[in-house]
């Protein structure tokens, strides 16, 4: 019923828009006066976009003053930042020292914040120094436009800034991206999967990316055994098994990586980064939304096999599924750590559902849940079920289930839960039930990985990861 109505919407909308064209045409107002280069829509998208950027601008004055200000209230560089961008489009690209890049996710512009007050809108974003980075490549190719993008480990030959390049993969190659590169238009292909060698986002974006594969394997790379850094990516993906906004499938590395894009499988191994990962992913972030059939998980639908990792990731966005769920991921036989998940999840059929996991036969440390978790079956705060080890964690997320297995940690549980707590009134069994008080206080009991949220910054005043 809530699509006919969306539908309807959007018809009716679609209807009025072409009724003002005719009256514009008939008033003896040209189609290029409309839809051209200097037309009417265009000139009214350019005040859009003109529009934005000022409040970009606006807003990064207004978190720089709030930041300095901090400094006389004895916060740190690190809580008085956070505490000025909390309700603003910001995020943390980095922080050195008392120097932080902030970058705005509707403009996408960069901004250098200084402790003193000041700040400055990078052009081009904070450059990587990938010399020091990555001293085991020899030879960087720049990608500054779609097309460049598209010969990624084609073997073609272009000649950029004077050098001759050939797109080809190696052990001492690398690729740098130079500037964000808008993707609007015909629909992308994933690029080969990187067998060896380094992508370097160099804190640039992709954006209005449109990938639909109907096969295995769907990402902005169909696989990953090589390293991607740094790398923002936005738009919307669709695929079969093996989805991932980065990459289909990871047995290499990812880190630094974000999706601010919608992911979509019709069937399984579906994630905001990887659909599937035995190698390492970590501080990467999804806040798109995530949707497929089973093993899908906000940032990876399975992290399995040969000693997996997963680290300092968080997921914001929606994800739902058929069966095997979670916030960071689906199914998990191996290592997660130091991870958050906000958004909200659920299970819609007889499944596993759970805030960081829905079936864990490996290990969970250090992570959290806040968002609401929805499912039948097995139904948990951090994990659906677990055969596993989870310790050191909690989570204040409300918890529904249609079945029998539903608690405020783990729905059932095989395994081992050492030091775990969930807040009252949101489930029950598995785990120490506290007050809200009680849990904000907990955070020396977690151990060395947490700190206090002080004054309610970040998490309401809930205990969060030191890297936070």
């Amino acid at each position: 019923m809530n699509n006919k109505k969306e539908n309807v919407r959007g018809i009716t909308l679609i209807a009025l828009v072409v009724t003002i064209i005719v009256l514009l045409i008939l008033a003896g107002v040209t189609m290029s006066l409309i839809l051209g280069e200097n037309g009417i829509i265009t000139k009214a998208n350019e005040g859009k976009d003109e529009s934005v950027i000022a409040r970009a601008d606006e807003q990064a004055g207004l978190i720089a003053g709030s930041t300095y200000i901090g400094k006389y209230e004895g916060k740190t560089f690190e809580q008085s930042l956070n505490n000025a961008r909390a309700k603003t489009s910001f995020y943390v690209v980095s922080i050195d020292g008392e120097v932080a890049i902030i970058k705005d996710r509707e403009s996408l512009r960069e901004y250098e914040i200084y402790w003193d007050g000041n700040y400055i809108y990078l052009e081009n974003g904070k450059e990587i120094d990938v010399a020091a980075s990555y001293p085991e490549i020899e030879k960087w190719i720049p990608i500054y436009t779609r097309a460049q993008l598209e010969k990624v480990g084609s073997g073609q030959k272009e000649t950029i800034d004077g050098t001759e390049h050939t797109f080809s993969y190696g052990i001492n190659i690398g690729y740098i991206l130079k500037n964000d590169i808008d993707l609007s238009g015909k629909k992308f292909i994933p690029l080969p999967g990187l067998g060896e060698g380094v992508f370097c986002g160099n804190n640039k974006t992709i954006k209005n990316i449109n990938i639909e594969k109907d096969s295995i394997y769907t990402g902005l790379f169909l696989q990953n055994r090589g390293e991607i850094s740094n790398l923002i990516v936005e738009g919307k993906i669709i695929g079969n098994n093996y989805v991932g906004a980065i990459a289909g499938a990871n047995y290499g590395i990812i880190k630094s990586c974000y999706n601010i894009g919608e992911v979509t499988g019709s069937d399984k191994f579906v994630g905001g980064i990887a659909g599937y990962s035995n190698g390492v992913i970590e501080n990467s972030y999804n806040t798109g939304g995530i949707t497929g059939n089973r093993n899908i998980g906000g940032i990876v639908g399975s992290n399995s096999s040969n000693g997996a990792i997963l680290r300092n990731c968080y997921n914001t966005g929606e994800v739902i599924a058929n069966g095997e769920v979670g916030g960071i991921a689906g199914h998990n036989t191996e290592i997660i750590e130091n991870s958050y998940n906000t958004g909200d999840i659920t299970g819609k059929s007889s499944s596993y559902t759970g805030g960081i996991v829905g079936i864990n036969g490996g290990g969970i440390e250090n992570c959290y849940n806040i968002g609401k978790i929805r499912g039948n079956g097995q139904v948990g705060g951090i994990a659906g079920f677990s055969s596993g080890v989870i310790e050191n964690g909690y989570n204040i997320g409300d918890i529904t289930g249609n079945g029998s297995f539903v608690g405020g940690i783990v729905g059932l549980n095989g395994g081992t839960i050492n030091n775990c707590y969930y807040l009252q009134g949101t489930s029950s069994a598995m785990g120490v039930s506290k007050t809200s008080e009680e849990l904000k206080e907990i955070y020396d009991t977690l151990g060395n990985q947490w700190k206090k949220d002080t004054n309610n910054i970040i998490n309401n005043g809930y205990p969060i990861l030191i890297w936070q």
